[in-house]
């Protein structure tokens, strides 16, 4: 047996949950649904607000008892559709398998992802979306395709991050060599077409070599306190695996 939790993102939305609920029930006979009905956030009063909401909700709880549905819980909740699940989830653990949100789609705020649909893929239940007013599912916010496009252009950076954490001499010498390799033209061109840069090339090459050197030296001495440390911890607890080779 399944459990929905219908949620209705506006007042025009609620035919189409209706719809979708019927569908529900028809493919589990055993279904059981709960209803919540965010209040409106154009209203500034708070009373008037609840009341509203409080109307919107008669309405969908009567489309539904119409359409043969009889939701176990009704009720108002907060007037952004998200908070109103996550607080109603948080009241009733464990007392929902699914959400059912049935909103309009904004054409602008689709493609920034602002609107209720992008917004609810926080939520900590599975999502069952129905576009209200949509014969076809929107296509993806712009923003999350844009997204897409430069996470798998950035791909080659993030497996390059990975060989520097998996082996830092080697990080070390990718992240250096270019900037000496760069140093060193800028010498040849300073001895060779103008001698005037040659110190402050020459001098940068100096501290990029000492830099170098003092990464490596750093970073030696820091295995060697690790493996220090570890074997200090296996005289201390007594025998154990052999410690991997850290240098």
């Amino acid at each position: 047996m399944s459990r929905y939790l219908l949620v209705p993102g506006d007042p025009e939305s609620i035919p189409d949950l209706v719809v979708r609920a019927c569908a529900l029930a028809v493919a589990d006979g055993a279904a059981s649904f709960a209803l919540v009905v965010p209040r409106p956030g154009s209203l500034r009063d708070r009373p008037a607000a609840e009341h509203v909401g409080s109307a919107h909700e008669i309405v969908a709880s009567t489309q539904l008892i119409q359409a043969g549905i009889h939701a176990e819980r009704r009720g108002v909740g907060d007037a952004s559709v998200v908070l109103a699940v996550e607080d109603e989830v948080r009241a009733r653990p464990g007392a929902y398998d699914t959400v059912v949100l049935a909103a309009r789609v904004p054409r602008w705020r689709r493609l920034l992802a602002l609107d209720v649909h992008a917004r609810a893929n926080r939520l900590p239940l599975p999502v069952m979306h129905v576009y209200a007013g949509a014969s076809d599912d929107p296509p993806a916010p712009l923003v999350w395709r844009v997204g897409g496009q430069l996470s798998r252009a950035a791909e080659p950076i993030r497996a390059l991050a990975r060989l520097v954490e998996d082996h830092r001499q080697l990080g070390t010498a990718l992240i250096v060599l270019p900037m000496l390799v760069y140093l060193c033209i800028g010498l040849g061109l300073a001895i060779f077409v103008n001698r005037r840069f040659f110190f402050t090339d020459a001098v940068a090459l100096c501290i990029d070599l000492v830099l170098v050197v003092a990464l490596l030296l750093a970073e030696r001495a820091e295995r060697r306190q690790l493996r220090r440390r570890l074997l200090i911890e296996e005289a201390t607890d007594g025998p154990r695996a052999p410690a991997a080779r850290l240098w």
